[in-house]
């Protein structure tokens, strides 16, 4: 039996269930993660926005106490090489789901370790095997530390003195390669909450009960996919392909025809494609009454817009380059019961917010989303703030879309670090 649904009842339950329509009552934030999915967190700004988009009365201490106290919550680099926030216990799966995808960048970095040390290029995976050690040695009796501090202890093993500062980068070339083996986990930042000048920590000291090496890939590609499935169904298998990047279409295929017994097939009037849903989300939309006029601001490279490959259910295709890049990042972006109905970006040193509907939303949209504006200006700490609304073509001002920062360097192959250098 084929269920159809019409666009408006899926994408508002969706909204609801990410907790947009209504914001999550709880401290616990390992719950909400596991119900919204993983929270990208680059530029760190947004990760901190996209909680407070999420849940009631989010304080920032909140997020620093389950990644530094609790431990419950950490930073990796997961699916398609960007930053997310996951769950510990899921910590496992999605290591384990994505080591594929930086495999071939190892041996480059063994051949520039090499390279560094004045060794044989040969001997490059023996050298960064005995730096690795040096690095976890180091970071268990010195507690975490940035790549910069690292740094200063690896230089020696240079043994040249003649050369400069950013000839010395190993950690910079080595800690992204350990981080993708599971051996260093992100323990927080230096600087605030601001920051993100990462300070890394050996994984057997910092999370001593995790075992990144005990799942194998199908297990971890299964449970991964079915998180996936809940968080952000309904989804096409384009979707799913999209989102986790490095896992041929063809083998996808073959993993949904093994969850056949937990999923059902939809279609969604307006929008062509075969989707799928869990099973008793799909019954709970069906049965579930859904308020209309419900509104939300979300960041810059929030994971609900990022996790589509097809956006057109979410965003007309007419609006997509006014908040899409070419990469499919999106800058800030309005929401009104799961369709995005604007944009919004920031001049931090003015301490000022710019909202941009596409068409005209009516007084009461206008005014409503402006006094959430004024909320968020007051978490990212403006002390005047000033809050500019609109809509697009008036008044445009090219160039100032995105003042969070960006993840745009280069991961995947070449294993980069995107901390300052």
């Amino acid at each position: 039996m084929l269920f159809r649904f019409g666009r408006d009842r899926v994408n508002r339950y969706r909204f609801q269930k990410q907790y947009l329509a209504s914001p999550a009552r709880t401290k616990d934030l390992t719950r909400v993660i596991k119900e919204v999915g993983p929270i990208r967190a680059i530029p760190t700004t947004s990760a901190y926005l996209s909680l407070w988009a999420r849940i009631a009365g989010f304080r920032r201490r909140q997020l620093d106490s389950a990644i530094l106290d609790q431990r419950s919550i950490a930073t990796m680099r997961g699916m398609r090489g960007k930053l997310f926030l996951v769950p510990v216990a899921d910590l496992a799966v999605y290591h384990r789901l994505v080591q594929s995808e930086f495999r071939n960048g190892l041996s480059v970095v063994n051949a520039e370790i090499g390279e560094l040390l004045k060794s044989d290029i040969t001997n490059g995976s023996a050298a960064c095997e005995m730096l690795e050690q040096r690095v976890l040695e180091i970071l268990s009796t010195r507690g975490p530390l940035t790549i910069r501090e690292l740094d200063e202890f690896l230089a020696p093993a240079c043994g040249d003195p003649h050369q400069s500062d950013d000839d010395l980068r190993l950690g910079y070339r080595l800690i992204p390669a350990m981080e993708a083996r599971g051996l260093v986990v992100r323990a927080g930042s230096k600087g605030g909450w601001r920051s993100e000048q990462y300070r890394y920590a050996a994984t057997s000291s910092w999370l001593p009960h995790l075992d990144v090496a005990c799942l194998s890939w199908e297990v971890a590609a299964e449970r991964a996919v079915l998180a996936y499935v809940q968080a952000y169904g309904p989804v096409t298998l384009g979707d799913i392909v999209f989102w986790f990047g490095s896992i041929p279409r063809s083998q996808m295929a073959r993993l949904l025809l093994g969850l056949q017994d937990r999923l059902w097939h939809l279609e969604i009037r307006g929008c062509p494609g075969d989707y799928v849903m869990c099973r008793q989300q799909l019954e709970e939309m069906g049965d579930m009454r859904l308020e209309s006029e419900n509104l939300a601001l979300l960041p810059p490279h929030d994971s609900y817009l990022a996790a589509y490959g097809d956006t057109t259910r979410l965003l007309d295709r007419a609006d997509r380059d006014r908040v899409l890049d070419r990469a499919g990042e999106a800058i800030g972006t309005i929401w009104r019961d799961g369709i995005v109905i604007g944009g919004w970006w920031t001049r931090p040193h003015q301490e000022s917010i710019h909202l941009r509907f596409f068409e005209d939303v009516g007084a009461d949209t206008v005014a409503l989303v402006g006094e959430r504006a004024r909320v968020m200006a007051r978490f990212l700490e403006y002390r005047a703030p000033s809050v500019d609304l609109g809509v697009y073509g008036e008044s445009e001002v090219a160039g100032d879309e995105v003042s969070f920062g960006d993840d745009s360097l280069s991961v995947g192959p070449e294993l980069r670090s995107e901390e300052v250098r």
